[in-house]
């Protein structure tokens, strides 16, 4: 597609541009059928991981704890986030224990 030109100025031989969209027929996809459901709340979902993941929700469980300290949480990606924030240089320092 070409950029719209300003309109003639003196000396100018360029012409305003108007653009012209050819649109070629759309096909409609059907939606996924969601066929992973919560017993809970009857949410329902494409992927089985994001059920287990929202079950955690009503249950309360949180499988994923911190050795460092006495956190806990429902998902992986939070308990590596807490590590990279609160322990990031308990982790990286020098052991001078170590042999």
């Amino acid at each position: 597609m070409q950029a719209l030109v300003p309109p003639n100025r003196a000396g100018d031989k360029r012409r305003l541009f108007k653009p012209t969209l050819v649109l070629s027929p759309v096909k409609k996809r059907s939606k996924p059928k969601k066929k992973h459901v919560c017993p809970y709340c009857e949410r329902e979902f494409l992927q089985n991981c994001n059920l287990v993941a929202h079950i955690r929700t009503h249950t309360g469980e949180r499988p994923y704890a911190c050795e460092l300290c006495d956190k806990a949480f429902k998902q992986m990606s939070n308990l590596k986030r807490h590590r990279a924030r609160l322990h990031s240089q308990i982790e990286s320092a020098p052991s001078y224990n170590k042999k």
